[in-house]
């Protein structure tokens, strides 16, 4: 596949969200080239599951590193298993525009490195060799705007050698 047709588009629970997911469909509609890669970010780690104090016995130590990783296993399946209803629903966006279903991949990204929520967008773009990242924006009051941070300005300013879709 052509890199220039792979495009990630973000997708929370947010109606900007699905105004991006609903303009993406419209520009490939029937077109059979393209792949989509529909990414949810679960967030960050709570910091209660990403290390613990450690022991002195290397018996508790195992045992408590055993805890911690069933303990963020379980906060990872349940944050997938809520976003599972926003990734169908997109899924179900691009069949209606005749996409294959084979063609329209979903990828979970959990923030591990710190990079924020930009930084994991851009990285799972470049890492699923897409060329165009795609996201959602809400509008806001001039006075809410002045104070109000943007990911889509991050994205675009970050961006290098990708190609940002900013659907408000």
């Amino acid at each position: 596949m052509n890199r220039k047709n792979r495009i990630l588009v973000a997708v929370d629970d947010s109606k900007a969200s699905m105004r991006a997911v609903n303009y993406v469909a419209n520009m490939i509609a029937g077109k059979r080239d393209f792949t989509i890669c529909l990414l949810n970010v679960l967030g960050p780690l709570p910091p209660e599951l990403t290390e613990f104090g450690g022991s002195e016995d290397p018996e508790r130590e195992e045992k408590l590193e055993n805890e911690l990783k069933d303990k963020r296993e379980q906060w990872i399946e349940k944050a997938k298993t809520k976003a599972l209803p926003i990734l169908k629903k997109a899924k179900s966006t691009f069949k209606k525009a005749r996409l294959p279903a084979k063609a329209v991949n979903t990828e979970f990204w959990i923030d591990v490195k710190s990079k924020g929520l930009a930084g994991d967008i851009l990285d799972a773009g470049r890492l699923n060799k897409c060329n165009t990242v795609v996201v959602g924006r809400k509008s806001f009051s001039w006075l809410k705007e002045l104070f109000h941070h943007h990911v889509a300005d991050e994205l675009v300013r970050n961006a290098h050698n990708l190609t940002v879709w900013v659907v408000e």
